[in-house]
């Protein structure tokens, strides 16, 4: 509490009581209100800034919208809500003691709210300050940052725990921490007058994180161990079995959406290690039900467009306002389904020829996106090439398209690193086609194309998923 400033102006109390709501305002409320938020930055040089933002609103994207600043430092910005948000003001990156500082002040919105900020960018912490309504609210999303989130705390809780310390001791500390999280906010929530939405949205948020932290440690340790994978107890992976997903996924935000995700698709690989062959859509209807399997199976489509999870939204679909929100952000993905033709895209060899991806019809392609700078995608060089080895007296060739920013860099570490076979760059106008056709968002990438030049998986498995790849491609060269 010592380092949120609450602003008492008259004016500004006066000024906030007569074109708002009132503070309370429902976030049930499905009607939009207008909602206001102002504000006097110090030591900001620039003539705009960013206001990022979720919504809680089914399936809402990020918003990213500009707001301009006058030269004295004051803004105003308006905008009519149905929903809360929660979100940032974003004024930029500087370098301080040779280190980047994002200079964020972080919001959590109602509809109808009309908040003033006040802030001098050279101390944030120590200058922040509230006016209006929302402003014990606005004091909670800004402590829980100063609180937790400090650089010292993001390595320590980034590195030193996951890399120093055994598996049992390192579910013990997540543990721990969220009992501490717990206490912050139950005493935030005793000092403040805190919406319930939000004290509801922060309990989410710090239950899931550590879930997210213990699910990540295996690989997270291995990483920072050169490699050296830690010893698990059997019982490391008893809490997935205890991990409850809250209902009403519309309602929840983007942020809730992003761990959901997370976690099943976590969970569903630790059971295909166990032997599970579920299909994925089958596994989510054993995790979820109503709308809220609907909602996120929808949100999934984003970062892989499932065929038969597409399929569901169809006229049986029991869901009609899911069903528009699909059919509005992802049919421009119908052109990955399995049987559409493969782009025309202009491929480019280190030699500097141009060759087109339809060169190779009458032949099954398996293609890899990379990058030199991705990790993973590297790690994934040695199953490529077992592949490789196995499947080289048969029709299926294995193409590595590198979307390096650089040529000159791709062609480098082909050099550096004595790299044969089919290897290729695009340009960023064919490398735009490429993330157009099939959704790219993150590499590494794999898609299987068939001798007729169409696709049969646009998100392939990795190299490194061993039976699965391999039952794809046989079940290919089959057909």
């Amino acid at each position: 509490m010592k380092n949120i400033i609450f602003l008492l102006s008259s004016f500004f109390v006066l000024a906030f009581v007569a074109s708002s709501c009132d503070s309370s305002t429902s976030v049930e409320s499905n009607q939009p209100q207008r909602t206001v938020i102002t504000g006097e930055i110090k030591h900001y040089y620039e003539e705009e800034f960013k206001l990022i933002y979720d919504a809680f609103d089914m399936l809402k994207s990020t918003e990213t919208t500009s707001i301009e600043i006058d030269s004295t430092g004051y803004f105003t910005y308006a905008m009519d809500m149905s929903t809360p948000f929660l979100g940032k003001l974003d004024f930029g990156k500087i370098m301080l003691e040779s280190r980047g500082v994002y200079r964020y002040v972080h919001l959590y919105v109602e509809p109808g709210d009309s908040i003033f900020v006040n802030v001098d960018l050279d101390d944030i912490e120590g200058t922040l300050a509230f006016s209006g309504t929302g402003v014990d609210n606005n004091v909670l999303v800004n402590e829980n940052v100063f609180t937790f989130d400090t650089y010292p705390q993001r390595v320590e809780n980034n590195y030193a725990f996951i890399a120093k310390r055994e598996a049992a001791e390192y579910l013990e500390i997540q543990d721990s921490l969220l009992t501490t999280r717990m206490g912050f906010l139950d005493s935030m929530s005793n000092q403040l007058d805190i919406s319930d939405h939000l004290y509801e949205t922060f309990k989410y948020e710090y239950y899931n994180d550590g879930i997210i932290r213990k699910m990540n440690y295996p690989s997270g340790h291995t990483s920072f161990n050169k490699g050296k994978a830690p010893v698990l107890p059997d019982n490391f992976y008893d809490f997935v079995e205890t991990v409850e997903i809250e209902p009403e996924l519309e309602n929840k935000g983007l942020p809730y959406l992003r761990y959901v995700h997370f976690f099943l698709t976590n969970k569903y690989e630790l059971e295909k290690e166990k032997g599970s062959d579920l299909a994925y859509i089958d596994f989510l209807k054993n995790e979820l039900s109503g709308k809220d399997l609907y909602v996120y199976m929808a949100y999934s489509l984003k970062s892989n467009f499932d065929e038969k999870i597409y399929r569901s939204f169809d006229e049986s679909c029991p869901f009609p306002d899911v069903v528009d929100v699909v059919k509005e952000k992802y049919s421009k993905f119908e052109k990955m389904l399995p049987g559409s033709p493969a782009p025309e895209v202009m491929l480019t060899t280190a030699e500097g020829e141009q060759k087109p991806l339809s060169s190779f019809i009458g032949q099954n392609v398996y293609i890899d996106f990379w990058a030199t700078w991705c990790k993973p995608c590297i790690a994934e060089f040695p199953s490529l090439a077992e592949l490789e080895k196995e499947y080289h007296d048969k029709n299926l060739t294995f193409l590595s398209v590198s979307v390096e920013a650089e040529k000159d860099k791709w062609k480098t570490y082909l050099e550096k690193n004595d790299m044969e076979g089919n290897l290729v760059w695009v340009d960023p106008d064919n490398k735009k086609i490429f993330n157009e056709t099939f959704n790219i968002r993150m590499i590494p990438r794999f898609v299987l194309i068939d001798d007729e030049g169409k696709i049969v998986d646009s998100n392939a498995p990795r190299p490194s998923s061993g039976s699965e790849i391999k039952t794809l491609f046989d079940q290919t060269l089959a057909n």
